[in-house]
């Protein structure tokens, strides 16, 4: 099959490269700067803006399947550089227009866990919960759109099928991501605190897996949640610190005392140029994700599975250490 696929430089793109060739696709990767982590593959690398309408539609002439995992992830909060609309609405209507006027045989957009509504965080999150239509970033309003954009689509002809994971983890996390930062800083002692709250971490092979089966397994129109395990910050760190064999922080800084240190992580960002780990935004996140998030649709329709958490941690860790992730 010849497949296309938008983000490959990142960290869900990356691996998915990685397993379609494997299995004897023919793929061709846009990225938009960086492509470090593909060098080596047997893949037509395009240099290609999602902005840039004709160049995207060039790029996915002729295949058979396009994979739409570009995206800005943020947690700061607002958008005001436009990034996230540009490229998460923007981007994606491109994609869209393009997959329809080139006829493509399917469409997977990665969606995301953030486009639910949360709330009531005590009850199971499936794919009925109604999408966010107030709250929430940037982040999930640009992907809320997202996703409409691609179910209108489907109501003019396109296959589309959404997938929408929780946070991601695992190896080839090259930049790395906020979470593969996250993990590294834990390991490296670089947060010397933790905070309240947690998430449901999923691992990367396993979304990986769905979604490949999602090429053929996948109905037109549906949304498959592919969830991981749920852990608190500090469950987190616990198993950073067994699997990997250090000592990691167990003391939690009670919310009020982060929630007015912000200021002081806004300069910090600022002065490196780095995104800042905590922002009132991730800490909200962090309070009210749900714990409760079934994967069983994409169980049953894609085969989907979880790998148990210590062995996904272990082949991370495993990875960022040859990487050199690990260190300084």
């Amino acid at each position: 099959m010849r497949i296309a696929i938008t983000g490959a430089s990142g960290h869900v793109g990356n691996n998915l490269s990685r397993a379609l060739l494997a299995q004897g696709h023919e793929l061709r990767l846009m990225v938009h700067r960086q492509d470090e982590g593909l060098q080596g593959l047997e893949a037509e690398v395009v240099r290609c803006n999602l902005l840039d309408r004709e160049g995207v539609r060039s790029f996915v002439k002729g295949v058979d399947a396009v994979i739409h995992t570009a995206a800005v992830i943020s947690v700061a909060g607002g958008d005001p550089q436009g990034r996230l609309a540009d490229v998460n609405i923007a981007g994606t209507r491109h994609v869209v227009d393009a997959c329809l006027q080139e006829r493509v045989g399917r469409l997977l957009h990665f969606g995301t866990i953030h486009v639910f509504d949360p709330f009531p965080l005590e009850e199971v999150l499936d794919e009925t919960r109604p999408l966010r239509t107030e709250g929430g970033g940037a982040y999930d309003r640009t992907k809320v759109a997202g996703n409409r954009l691609v179910l209108d689509a489907v109501e003019k002809g396109l296959d589309a099928v959404i997938l929408s994971p929780t946070s991601v983890f695992g190896p080839h996390d090259y930049y790395p991501s906020l979470l593969g930062k996250g993990i590294s800083d834990i390991y490296r002692k670089r947060i010397p605190m933790l905070i309240p709250g947690g998430y449901d971490f999923v691992f990367v092979d396993d979304v990986v897996n769905g979604t490949v089966n999602a090429l053929e397994r996948g109905r037109t129109g549906e949304n498959y949640l592919l969830s991981g395990h749920y852990l608190t910050v500090k469950q987190l760190a616990a198993l950073i610190g067994e699997v990997g064999g250090v000592r990691t922080p167990r003391r939690i800084v009670p919310m009020p005392v982060l929630q007015a240190m912000l200021p002081v992580f806004r300069i910090q960002s600022k002065l490196t140029g780095q995104p800042a780990l905590f922002t009132r935004e991730s800490l909200k996140v962090l309070k009210e994700s749900p714990q409760r998030i079934s994967s069983a649709k994409a169980e049953k329709e894609l085969g989907y599975r979880k790998t148990e958490i210590g062995q996904a941690m272990k082949a991370t860790l495993d990875w960022f250490a040859d990487a050199g992730l690990l260190h300084g």
